[in-house]
């Protein structure tokens, strides 16, 4: 993939800007004092002991805020235990964790029937709402961990297709729980012994693991990824368009389109197939074939012994059957009649909302496009795209992109009628935070390479997207995410003062997700898209006046990317009701529906040229997504096909659990659970090397130890570090001690070896200063080492009579 404000509103006089923690009464600060004993050593000659310890208190009282690696040191962090997960959470998310406690203990019930496995252990949950990203991650090892974000998806995201988010999130990432932790044979003994080190299931091709992952999201959810439309047509394009990929392609690392998500994408279908041939009992025994292993690999061995065939084997009879079942698709929709746009770009990967610049506002971009692309291959940012169109809406001529802005993170772009550019970016707040914040650039300024100066922050922390300012250029409107819910908010806006008076426009449940938000051309009404409990992704239509809405669309067809015509007549919109995105206009007075275009991929984020003749869109093909335009002819619409919801209701969660929440303790996870032998050449010959490392689920403590011993001088030697991230600064401090073989000297013919100890002590404090486009940071670091040894003076081949020779 992969708090308790979670309804969250502006309380009277109360910010208006979303709360970022808790600060609480804490105060940091170093304890009674740091005692450093010198006993008989020399350690800080020239810098006394006091100057060493005010140096390291300066560092560590910088107030500024925090850059820790934990986040936010204000957090207070407290657990929800059940008979299977301790779920973590931070201060203003319980409402949250205990939904997800509440979800885990039903995950459980679901999956260890079709896995054939339950963890010995608990498995530790750790929410973060740190970021403006949706994903989540899971490891077995050294501790079953799960990290969750808040965050929900955004409107244009294979994520997006859930009936809950944390439900399909969670199902994900418990399964790889699941999957890894069932070692049994000698792994398992080894784990005894070592600490939990082994987990054979983890060392597969990441398709197998993601990919079983998906098909159970999607299986025991009403919604997941192999229900998405968006997931159907990344592989229904490779397969029109002969771009299927090779089982070695996306076993190994990835080369091309989706990158990473190739993975997941074939991984996904590919198992869905598997299960539906031979059943879903075929992966449990293979998982227990291959978690009983000594040694990992070979996972055509265990697939042969569950199906008498190998992955291989099974692969082109799998292709053969997307070919079927893609190619009749395509052929019902080829039936209806293409309606089909230009294609206007050809740089695949991600590109998303496309917008015209207004005429008046750049002279030398009038009616050009302007578009969020990131390619891989240049910079990501806002491009504008010079057109020329003939009088009926045709594009006669495309020239050459241009970058004006480059932005953090997939933005959205509004104009002013004064044709200043309102964007959102992703910036640091309280430098810790990666938060999507909106901007403004004056007209006909650009910013390529984001460090000008010439752009001005007009939120810090809102966590606010896709900004789009009224016609009279005096409000905006806007999508804050706050803590796992989003809401649709509206400011005032002032060349001066940036915005003011944020309230919201409409109230959104807990959990509900708001997108795209887009003004009618009177400035009455804004329509956007809406996620709502149960999996409904439809359109609603607000008078901006008194905050009232009507629903324009009511089903769990996926309904997204809203635009008004230049008149206000028609709204167009994307929907997948179908199976397959196409636009789509309704008549806002009448609620009459047209199908605009009839494409064999998708089509999405539709957007009017401002004489109305002209609809641009963002289109699909194998390489990714691109720009497309057409003449708007409404003589050419289809009638739309009925809707029929194929997918299951919202499963709820089996039966809710006691809950009581305590503070959170570092020490249940911070003791080391694996531990590391190695044998290897030393500095007398042969060395083993004993390691062990831990850290606590929420990165507040880490602790690292090591004790090596020469076999041929077995003196004891040791390394103690410790890592604190509980502070604006992080700190660090180790002592350590070694032995080395030293010479040099000479007596007489004689050349003395002898051992050298080494015992030394370093702290470090550092601060990170992180910025979209740049960072600093600023580290402070002091280590002393006494060396010392025991020089063989009362050896008898010392002569005071042997003079060494000169050469």
């Amino acid at each position: 993939m992969m708090t308790t404000c979670v309804d969250w509103q502006p309380r009277r006089g109360e910010s208006k800007q979303p709360r970022v923690g808790n600060p609480g009464s804490r105060v940091s600060r170093f304890g009674p004092g740091l005692d450093l004993r010198f006993s008989r050593w020399a350690w800080f000659s020239p810098l006394s002991r006091a100057r060493l310890l005010r140096l390291l208190a300066l560092a560590a009282l910088l107030r500024v805020s925090s850059a820790a690696a934990a986040g936010d040191p204000r957090l207070v962090w407290s657990t929800f235990e059940t008979p299977h997960v301790r779920v973590h959470f931070s201060s203003g998310t319980e409402d949250i964790a205990r939904h997800i406690a509440h979800l885990a203990e039903s995950v459980h019930t679901r999956l260890v029937p079709v896995l054939g496995w339950s963890p010995s252990e608990k498995t530790e949950i750790i929410l973060s709402d740190q970021t403006d990203s949706a994903n989540g991650s899971a490891t077995a090892i050294p501790l079953n961990t799960i990290r969750l974000y808040l965050t929900a998806p955004d409107d244009l995201s294979p994520l997006g297709d859930v009936d809950d988010w944390y439900l399909a999130l969670l199902t994900h990432e418990y399964t790889h729980i699941l999957h890894a932790d069932h070692t049994t044979g000698l792994a398992a003994l080894g784990n005894r012994i070592l600490g939990k080190s082994f987990a054979p299931n983890m060392v597969q091709p990441h398709w197998i693991l993601e990919g079983l992952a998906i098909y159970l999201e999607s299986t025991r959810t009403g919604g997941g990824r192999l229900r998405s439309s968006l997931w159907n047509m990344y592989l229904r394009a490779d397969v029109l368009e002969h771009n299927v990929a090779s089982l070695d392609q996306f076993t190994n690392t990835p080369r091309r389109w989706p990158q990473g998500n190739l993975w997941y994408l074939y991984g996904s279908f590919f198992v869905r197939w598997i299960a539906e041939t031979y059943g879903e009992d075929i992966f449990r025994a293979v998982i227990a074939d291959y978690g009983n292993r000594p040694i990992a690999y070979g996972v055509n061995r265990s697939m042969r012994r569950a199906t008498g065939r190998t992955y291989e084997d099974l692969y082109p009879a799998w292709i053969a059957t997307l070919q079927r079942d893609f190619g009749a698709q395509a052929d019902a929709i080829r039936a209806r009649g293409l309606r089909e746009g230009q294609r206007l770009t050809h740089t695949g990967q991600v590109l998303q909302k496309p917008r015209f610049i207004p005429r008046g506002t750049w002279p030398s971009a009038q009616g050009d496009l302007l578009y969020f692309v990131d390619d891989a291959h240049s910079t990501p940012g806002l491009y504008r795209l010079p057109l020329e169109r003939s009088p009926q809406g045709d594009i006669t001529h495309v020239g050459d992109r241009e970058l004006l802005v480059r932005t953090n993170g997939v933005s959205t772009a509004s104009f002013t009628p004064d044709g200043d550019l309102v964007f959102s970016s992703v910036d640091y707040h309280n430098n810790l935070f990666a938060f999507t914040d909106l901007h403004k650039l004056a007209a006909g300024a650009r910013s390529p390479r984001g460090l000008e100066g010439n752009r001005v922050r007009l939120t810090d922390g809102f966590r606010a997207s896709d900004p789009d300012v009224s016609p009279d250029g005096r409000r905006v409107v806007f999508v804050t995410n706050h803590r796992g819910t989003s809401y649709l908010q509206i400011a005032d806006i002032s060349d001066h003062q940036g915005i003011q008076g944020v309230r919201a426009l409409v109230r959104s449940e807990r959990f509900d997700q708001a997108y795209s938000p887009r003004w009618s051309p009177d400035g009455t009404h804004v329509v956007y898209g809406v996620w709502t409990r149960g999996g409904y992704r439809d359109l609603r239509l607000v008078d901006t006046r008194d905050g009232t809405y009507v629903e324009l669309t009511h089903d769990r067809a996926i309904d997204g990317g809203p635009s008004f015509s230049p008149d206000g007549k028609w709204v167009y919109y994307h929907s997948d009701r179908t199976g397959v995105a196409n636009v789509y206009a309704r008549e806002v007075s009448t609620g009459t529906v047209k199908q605009v275009t009839n494409v064999l991929t998708g089509a999405f984020q539709p957007e009017v040229s401002a004489d109305g003749k002209t609809l641009a869109y963002v289109g699909y093909t194998s390489r990714g997504f691109d720009l497309y335009a057409m003449r708007l002819d409404p003589t050419r619409w289809l009638e739309p096909l009925p809707y029929t919801d194929t997918r299951p209701p919202l499963q709820a969660p089996v039966a809710e659990v006691g809950l009581e929440k305590r503070g959170y303790n570092p020490l249940a996870t911070l003791f080391p659970r694996r531990y590391s032998v190695q044998v290897t050449p030393g500095n007398f010959g042969q060395a083993v090397i004993v390691s062990a490392l831990g850290a606590d689920v929420a990165g507040l403590h880490g602790v690292a130890a090591s004790m090596t011993v020469e076999v041929e001088q077995p003196l004891p030697q040791f390394s103690l570090s410790y890592a604190y991230a509980k502070l604006p600064v992080d700190l660090g401090v180790r002592f350590s001690r070694s032995i080395a073989p030293a010479g040099g000297l000479v007596v007489g013919s004689y050349k003395p070896i002898w051992i050298q100890e080494a015992v030394s002590v370093a702290t470090s404090a550092t601060y990170s200063m992180p910025r979209a486009f740049d960072g600093q940071a600023v580290s402070v670091s002091y280590s002393a080492t006494q060396v010392g040894g025991e020089f063989p003076v009362s050896d008898s081949r010392f002569d005071p009579q042997n003079t060494p020779s000169l050469p």
